[in-house]
């Protein structure tokens, strides 16, 4: 079921479990290892899937149904500008222009719900 799931988040994202396990500083063989094996990964490293993702670890496990991480509240907020400068610059230029997309999505939705009657 693990991996299952982790194949399909690496789908989602359009990356390779192969590309993920080298982002986060595991073997390139850590994810083949998983498929054939069926073993789930130490706690530690499902903690950084699940991050890398933005899911719960028990959404990793199949636990829940939701992928939403639970965000402690201010989180957000909690971020430098330097972080998120490091964070837009790691993605390509595609990716960049989508994120920009969809932010200004974001604010348009938001301003709209603003303007609504509560």
């Amino acid at each position: 079921m693990f991996y299952d799931i982790f194949k399909e988040l690496c789908n989602q994202n359009a990356e390779t479990p192969r590309s993920v396990c080298l982002k986060l500083g595991l073997s390139q063989a850590a994810a083949p290892y998983w498929k054939k094996s069926g073993k789930l990964p130490k706690r530690e490293t499902l903690e950084k899937i699940a991050e890398h993702f933005g899911v719960t670890v028990d959404f990793l496990l199949g636990r829940k149904n939701t992928a939403q991480a639970e965000r402690p509240s201010g989180e957000m907020e909690k971020r430098t500008e330097r972080e998120w400068e490091r964070i837009v610059t790691a993605l390509s230029p595609e990716n960049r222009y989508l994120l920009l997309q969809y932010a200004d999505f974001l604010l348009a939705k938001q301003a709209q719900d603003d303007q609504e009657p509560k």
